[in-house]
């Protein structure tokens, strides 16, 4: 028998986690939060996008000071991260962190950094033993 398609149109896949663990202990502004931000990342096969407040209302239904609570718990929670403040008129840059409550593999342990790249370069090295006097720079 030939493979037939079980949907008609384009879909968002969205991630079991999320349906199976995540979503359940969420309230119903935050869960529309959410999926307004998976369909926006995953629905358009990207990892984040730029959503404004304007657009939470609009897709989600919810009034606005609902999805200003919700994002400040998901925030807070690790759930949804901001990779990027709002400027202007460009809204902030959302993505998704499902692995938030694990301690090893959220995003929050790879935040932005004030360290300069020496610095950083320095503590990598030092974390496997070596020291930047040991490498010749290839670019003076």
């Amino acid at each position: 028998m030939p493979h037939r398609k079980f949907y008609q149109e384009p879909f968002t896949a969205y991630p079991n986690q999320l349906l199976d663990r995540i979503r359940i202990k969420l309230t119903d502004t935050e869960k529309a939060v959410i999926d307004v931000v998976v369909r926006l990342t995953y629905g358009w096969q990207s990892t984040s996008a730029r959503i404004s407040n304007d657009t939470f209302v609009k897709k989600s239904g919810k009034p606005e000071r609902a999805i200003i609570n919700a994002k400040h718990k998901l925030l807070q929670l690790g759930l949804l991260v901001q990779l990027e403040s709002a400027h202007s008129t460009t809204p902030a840059l959302y993505t998704i962190d499902l692995y938030y409550n694990d301690p090893n593999r959220c995003m929050k342990r790879h935040q932005p950094t004030t360290q300069s790249i020496e610095q950083l370069f320095d503590d990598l090295l030092s974390g496997i033993g070596e020291s930047a006097a040991n490498f010749v720079p290839l670019i003076s």
